[in-house]
């Protein structure tokens, strides 16, 4: 009684998870390295798509910290450029003031 209920909870848990990603179509079959033409799923191989549905996950999660991370270093160097011109401006205008002084 105790293993037929582990075995329904495994199976339920299965059910949803080929539901979540598979039927759902979250991950594309085309990106599994073998094909499935099956119109029934194994336990295995619904359990081998989420694990790579969720490294893609990981890896796109990666990609954008890295993309944004990218865009602030841009951002501000683009305000450090820009304040470095308004300080040299008015530096040259300062030094153009005194000599027009003497």
């Amino acid at each position: 009684m105790i293993e037929k209920r582990r075995r329904d909870r495994i199976n339920r848990c299965l059910n949803l998870l080929k539901e979540l990603i598979i039927d759902s179509k979250r991950y594309p079959i085309s990106n599994v390295s073998f094909s499935y033409n099956k119109s029934r799923f194994e336990k295995a191989d619904i359990l081998e798509i989420t694990v790579k549905y969720l490294e893609s996950l990981a890896l796109e999660e990666r990609r954008i910290y890295h993309q944004g991370f990218d865009d602030c270093r841009k951002q501000a160097i683009r305000f450090i450029e820009q304040e470095l011109q308004r300080l040299d401006s008015n530096h040259i205008e300062q030094q153009q003031d005194r000599g027009n002084s003497w």
